[in-house]
């Protein structure tokens, strides 16, 4: 499954020239989303996802 997310990612961006940085900065876990996400505990991260 990751490997065809990170693959249609790739595809998708080709068009910058940027595509393998990208990618390469996919975040394939849940302990990688949380640790992304944690600097942002306290701030107004909501509106960061459009919701606040």
């Amino acid at each position: 499954m990751i490997d065809g997310a990170r693959s249609a990612m790739h595809a998708y961006h080709a068009f910058t020239g940027t595509a393998d940085r990208m990618t390469a900065g996919m975040l394939t876990t849940p302990a990688g989303g949380r640790a992304a996400t944690a600097p942002l505990a306290g701030t107004r991260a909501a509106a960061v996802g459009g919701s606040g």
